[in-house]
């Protein structure tokens, strides 16, 4: 549990500074909602990430060449 919540807190930070850094790169404002708009999307492409993770254990075969299981 704790590696998969630090692989969460990654992914979040991850997003979250390559928002600012595009909108640093741009001439746009910076007021408080844009720090609300960067966190909720932040926080959206970490559990895009973490349910897409999850399809892929799911899915995952239990033998190898096999697409998944049946």
């Amino acid at each position: 549990m704790r590696r998969e919540l630090a692989r969460s807190t990654a992914y979040f930070v991850f997003a979250l500074a390559l928002i600012w850094a595009i909108a640093l790169a741009t001439a746009a404002s910076h007021g408080k909602a844009f720090f609300v708009l960067s966190l909720t999307l932040a926080g959206m492409a970490t559990l895009n990430l973490a349910f897409l993770r999850h399809l892929r254990r799911v899915y995952a075969s239990p033998r190898r060449g096999v697409w998944r299981r049946e």
